[in-house]
């Protein structure tokens, strides 16, 4: 899954952030598999960019979405993060892991780190 059309966050409407919907994902089959909507839309902002573009971008970014990760996963709560920049770097941070683990598959803790992440990209736009 290569990058799709950029959509700026700007221009970004509330209809197109996927709905996620953790008790309907099949166990039983590939569960990576079942965001494909949601993988695009991740695509859709370069989280490489927003964090400097350049060598280190990736490492900052790594870095800073491990970190709202990890909080998630301790208090079940995002933290309060100033920018929606942030949390769509956070998802476009989580496709690529995802990738990067050449599509094997996602727990359900995943799922509903997703689903909180673009539910509260919903929540901040149009």
């Amino acid at each position: 899954m290569g990058p799709g059309k950029q959509i700026p966050t700007r221009e970004l409407r509330a209809s197109e952030v996927p709905l996620v919907e953790p008790d309907q994902v099949d166990r039983t089959t590939s569960i990576g598999g079942q965001l494909g909507d949601l993988w695009t839309f991740a695509l859709s902002f370069d989280g490489y960019a927003y964090f400097g573009g350049t060598d280190p971008a990736h490492d900052r970014l790594v870095q800073f979405a491990q970190s709202v990760s990890k909080e998630f996963r301790e208090t079940g709560v995002l933290p309060k993060l100033g920018e929606i920049g942030m949390y769509r770097a956070c998802l476009f941070a989580e496709q690529r892991r995802w990738a990067w683990m050449a599509y094997s598959d996602l727990a359900m803790a995943d799922v509903q780190y997703y689903k909180a992440l673009a539910d509260e990209i919903r929540r901040r736009v149009h």
